[in-house]
């Protein structure tokens, strides 16, 4: 499994290097780094403070979640964060690791644990909406462009939720299993009966709002970095940029977003008239404090993790 996750990443680094290099090329490198070397590191500390306290905020969803499906594992935390190894993956989808994590420590049935991580990212995206909808007064366009894309996303969560609870849909899956594998597979009953216990107006509310202050954390950041290359710029006026760029790269399933927070960042702080070689400063910095910050932690996790699990291993 680590060599798999190895060469994952290293592939993700090889794209993200790429992709920052062209960037770099096509906004002039020397600007970009006379930019950079005007930059107050004193805030990258603080920046990466508040990610991680993001990331504390995001666990106690993750543990909230667990705890509704009556799962309480001993190793939550660090199999939370060993999850971060796979933001790289297309709408995250790679943190359902952390049910292949919970299988292996504590032999939890996937099927059990899987919902918890669709709720998590789906609560990702109400979250991101929410954000969206409290700064849309303060949006670049007219409010009813954001206020447009909230709505629509908010119905399509809940349209998902609602098939995702449904018999029709288990036996859809059942279905297509065993056309595809000749096998009945009955870990799909399970599966429904855990997202129907999480598919309730409190639970949904409950993770929305932790998403949300997780996020909104993250736009201060966007905003500090920003201020630290001496540009004014409202606070919420910030967020709202933070949150629907970020809305859009949980739609899109890209990757780490990559290329939708890139091109996102640096169309709209275009639009306030922020230089291009302070632009991609900020977007750099911006993404190193979360993208690559959050991989590194999740990596370091993972390692952390597969020790306590060969250790535990000799022990019996």
């Amino acid at each position: 499994m680590i060599k798999k996750i190895e060469g994952l990443l290293t592939k993700s680094i090889i794209v993200g290097l790429l992709l920052y290099f062209l960037i770099f090329a096509l906004a002039d490198a020397d600007r970009v780094l006379d930019a950079l070397a005007h930059f107050n590191l004193s805030i990258v500390l603080l920046s990466l403070l508040l990610v991680f306290t993001g990331y504390f905020i995001r666990m106690k969803r993750w543990s909230y979640l667990l705890s509704i499906l009556k799962v309480r594992p001993k190793m939550s935390r660090l199999v939370f964060f060993s999850g971060l190894s796979m933001t790289i993956t297309p709408g995250k989808i790679g943190e359902f690791l952390k049910c292949l994590l919970l299988k292996r420590a504590e032999g939890v049935d996937k099927s059990k644990t899987a919902p918890v991580v669709v709720m998590e990212r789906l609560g990702d995206l109400i979250g991101f909406s929410m954000l969206l909808l409290l700064a849309s007064p303060f949006f670049i366009y007219k409010p009813v462009h954001s206020l447009t894309v909230v709505s629509l996303v908010i119905v399509a969560i809940f349209i998902f939720l609602a098939v995702l609870t449904t018999e029709w849909f288990t036996k859809k899956i059942e279905s297509i299993t065993l056309r595809i594998t000749g096998k009945k597979v009955r870990k799909t009953r399970q599966f429904q009966r855990s997202m129907k216990k999480l598919f309730n107006k409190q639970v949904i509310a409950y993770t929305a709002i932790l998403g949300a202050a997780s996020w909104f954390l993250e736009g201060t950041v966007l905003w500090l970095i920003v201020s630290g290359f001496g540009f004014k710029v409202p606070f919420m006026q910030v967020i709202s940029i933070f949150s629907l760029c970020s809305l859009l790269s949980g739609i899109s399933m890209i990757p780490g977003g990559f290329g939708v927070i890139e091109g996102g960042l640096y169309f709209f702080l275009s639009r306030i008239r922020i230089p291009t070689s302070s632009a991609v400063g900020i977007i750099v910095i911006f993404r190193l404090c979360t993208l690559w910050f959050a991989i590194l932690l999740g990596a370091f996790s993972l390692q952390l993790f597969e020790r306590h699990m060969k250790t535990k291993n000799r022990q019996k």
